[in-house]
Formats: structure tokens, C-alpha cells, sequence
């Protein structure tokens, strides 16, 4: 079960690629104010909350959930360990503060190739 649907999120995620580079210049700049070819890059707006004194959580996966952890500058954020993805990600073994277990977050920005109408994301790996 599980190698169908990772089989069929791999063949979904190449179908999207094929349909996003068939989309014509002319419509991404009259329809859209930025298209990645990919997700998203989310330093910069990493870098912008830190910078002006708001709260940044960031993702980290343990083996089957995901947590949002504090971090609390763009130092600590620079030394993040990459992980396979080449995402920055804290590590597990540092204690930090989860947004989940504390007061919850105002804006939550997910990367992503697409989304299902179920709001179900679709990622270039676990997701």
C-alpha cells in the first residue's frame, strides 16, 4: 500500500512539473505575481520576520508528525543542519519551544508543487 501511493504521489508530482512548464509566459505575467518552478525559497521571509522583531517558527519532522519550533534569530537560523531535502531543520535533539504547545501561530506559509481540494499538500518529497 504504501509503495502505491508513493508511487502515485511520484507520478502526480512529475505530471504537475510538465503542466507548470506548459503554462505560457504571457499568462504567469498577466495572471500571477511570482510562479516558482518549484516550492517556494522561504529564507528570505525567514531573514524579513527575524529581522523585524517577530516570532519565527520552523518545521521539523520527527519520524511521523511534524513540529513548529521557535528559533530566535537569523544566527541560529544559519546554523540550522540541512536535512535530506537540503532544508534547513533543527535538530532533534535540541529542546526548543513548539508553537503547538504554546499559543499556536497567526500565519503558517506552506511551500508546496499544489494543493488537493481537501487542502491536502503536495511537496517534492514528504509531503
Amino acid at each position: 500500500m504504501a509503495s502505491t501511493v508513493v508511487s502515485l504521489k511520484r507520478a502526480l508530482r512529475k505530471e504537475l512539473k510538465s503542466k507548470l512548464a506548459a503554462v505560457p509566459t504571457s499568462t504567469i505575467t498577466s495572471e500571477c505575481k511570482y510562479l516558482p518552478t518549484g516550492e517556494i525559497n522561504t529564507r528570505e521571509i525567514i531573514h524579513h520576520i527575524l529581522h523585524n522583531d517577530k516570532t519565527c517558527y520552523v518545521p521539523r519532522w520527527t519520524k511521523d508528525a511534524m513540529e513548529m519550533v521557535k528559533i530566535k534569530s537569523w544566527d541560529e537560523y544559519l546554523a540550522l543542519p540541512v536535512n535530506k531535502w537540503n532544508i534547513p531543520e533543527p535538530s532533534h535533539e535540541q529542546v526548543m519551544e513548539n508553537a503547538l504547545e504554546k499559543d499556536g501561530l497567526d500565519l503558517i506559509i506552506v511551500p508546496a508543487m499544489a494543493f488537493g481540494e481537501d487542502h491536502s499538500r503536495i511537496g517534492h518529497g514528504k509531503g
